[in-house]
């Protein structure tokens, strides 16, 4: 009986970038409130805005490149 060596696999994946709750950040999820922005503010660069179920009522929003 022969014995081959293994192959080795190395995987890298991206760190886990920082979530953002919009609803921390005043958002109801009724449709009738807009609070959006605050949390798009308060994403860093790489971040997750993160959207609970729910119907969000939003006008233009603005995301901001320049952080970091």
């Amino acid at each position: 009986m022969v014995s081959l060596d293994s192959n080795s696999v190395q995987i890298t994946t991206k760190p886990l970038g920082i979530r953002v709750n919009v609803k921390d950040f005043g958002a109801v999820g009724d449709g009738k409130h807009m609070s959006i922005q605050a949390a798009l503010n308060a994403s860093p660069p790489g971040g997750t805005v993160y959207f609970p179920a729910g119907s969000y009522l939003t006008g233009a929003l603005f995301f901001n490149r320049s952080k970091g």
